[in-house]
């Protein structure tokens, strides 16, 4: 059984929403948020980590080209989960890759 809960939520253009999946998540239990950002959404990840910063949730804005990274960092007990929806179908496929790459689990 994994010891923490993770998230990869790609941020899109559209803040508001991208708030309110990561709260969604942080009230359901979620250890860790990446807040996986592109060079035009990067002020926006950082913005909700800021909004966030008192939550028990830890929240990482990270690039999603380098989600690996934070991927491999982390404990072998995480269980990574991948929002669909929010950012590019690119960001999705990449961070999908990614997940599996280290992990071995789609």
């Amino acid at each position: 059984m994994p010891s923490q809960s993770a998230v990869l939520l790609p941020i899109g253009r559209s803040p508001i929403h991208c708030l309110r999946l990561a709260r969604c998540f942080s009230k359901n239990g979620v250890s860790l948020i990446i807040l996986a950002v592109t060079e035009e959404t990067a002020e926006f990840g950082k913005i909700i980590q800021e909004i966030e910063f008192g939550s028990e949730t830890e929240y990482i804005v990270s690039e999603y080209e380098r989600a690996r990274t934070v991927i491999e960092s982390r404990s072998d007990d995480t269980e990574w989960n991948l929002v669909f929806g929010p950012g590019t179908r690119d960001m999705q496929v990449s961070m999908w890759h990614d997940v599996i790459s280290v992990t071995g689990k789609p």
